[in-house]
């Protein structure tokens, strides 16, 4: 027989309401492992990180194991040269259009390195997370500010930096804002104006409390319920508390980019990638090194002097 794809895209897209969505979802993901024993059909479905935690954390069954999906699963991921190659093809199609002059491409359009200075692909590329929309949306404003010109220089990507930041921050706010509602809130008290790089040790007592006392929180479901949780501890141990939140929170916002971990002085900060896209609690201690990624740098206001 001939070999069949089916391939299944905007699972994500609010086509009925929650939680009948994620029901449903489920249903699809279990009835697509049983039909692998077909050997001339492949199904296809393309899910969100964000949707796939939420099915594990909620919605898991005992006909739902995450075991038993794990080995039919890929994490998609882009190499630089991947996303340099991309942005390319986009250009060369722009330049099939009519009055398009010539086929620009990304290297010639950018900064070169120099002594003091990283290129400007490399100054780009090191702001996204390694995501076609990143790399597509910091090109896009720092384009609005070289109309008539035929290169980006480095005025054009500084003063594209702070739109693009804040605008990538508030759609990381739009993607997670199911599985941790608050996550806004959190990297305010907890990120905000903060250097580049600090020990977790920062985030004490005093940082945590101030995080939970705040109005805000009211009617952030995700948020409150550790607010209990955190109350309840702190009257038996103010530093177990402390560390055990900074500890939660951290594996939260590496889960969804915001942060990289670095736990010793020789090892390299890990970011959530495809080959580790979470960290547990346990992943993280004291002594751990907290890094903020550099597309917030400037949403965030980080202090990189």
């Amino acid at each position: 027989q001939n070999p069949c794809f089916v391939l299944i895209d905007d699972l994500d897209k609010f086509w009925v309401e929650e939680p009948v969505l994620y029901e449903l979802i489920r249903g699809l993901l279990l009835e697509i492992y049983d039909w692998s024993r077909v050997p001339n059909v492949k199904i296809i479905y393309t899910l969100r990180d964000n949707v796939l935690y939420r099915l594990e954390r909620d919605y898991r069954s005992r006909s739902y194991q995450r075991e038993k999906l794990a080995d039919q699963q890929m994490r998609l991921q882009w190499t630089h040269p991947e996303l340099i190659d991309l942005v390319d093809m986009r250009f060369a199609r722009l330049a099939r259009s009519p009055g398009s002059a010539g086929t620009p491409r990304l290297e010639n359009i950018l900064p070169k390195k120099t002594n003091n200075r990283p290129s400007g692909i490399d100054y780009i590329l090191d702001r996204t997370l390694n995501r076609p929309r990143d790399v597509i949306a910091f090109l896009n404003n720092a384009s609005r500010l070289a109309v008539g010109k035929n290169r980006l220089v480095w005025d054009a990507l500084y003063g594209a930096e702070q739109a693009y930041s804040e605008g990538r921050l508030r759609a990381l706010f739009d993607e997670w804002h199911e599985n941790y509602d608050g996550l806004d809130i959190v990297s305010e008290k907890m990120l905000m104006g903060r250097k580049p790089r600090f020990p977790i040790s920062d985030w004490n007592d005093g940082v945590l409390l101030d995080l939970f006392t705040d109005g805000q929180t009211d009617g952030r479901s995700w948020l409150k319920s550790h607010s209990h949780e955190f109350d309840s501890m702190y009257q038996t141990d103010e530093g177990e508390a402390a560390r055990d939140f900074a500890s939660l929170f951290a594996t939260v916002m590496y889960e969804v980019g915001l942060i990289g971990i670095k736990n010793y002085s020789r090892e390299s900060d890990i970011y959530a990638n495809a080959r580790r896209p979470v960290l547990t609690a346990g992943d993280i201690h004291h002594q751990s090194e907290v890094h903020i990624h550099p597309m917030f740098h400037a949403a965030l206001r980080t202090d990189v002097r």
